[in-house]
């Protein structure tokens, strides 16, 4: 995604798992960092923000 994530984002995903929408998850794993568990940060992509 090639940003920094908002803080509104993250709790996105913990309203997500405490809601009855996420009643059939078992034994998942959620990363909320827009990838970066896959990928490193290059601010020098177009459209990516200053580091």
């Amino acid at each position: 995604m090639q940003r920094i994530g908002e803080p509104v984002e993250v709790a996105r995903v913990s309203l997500f798992l405490a809601s009855d929408d996420s009643s059939f998850m078992c034994g998942s794993e959620l990363a909320a960092d827009g990838g970066q568990t896959i990928d490193t940060y290059t601010p020098f992509l177009p459209g990516a923000p200053e580091a």
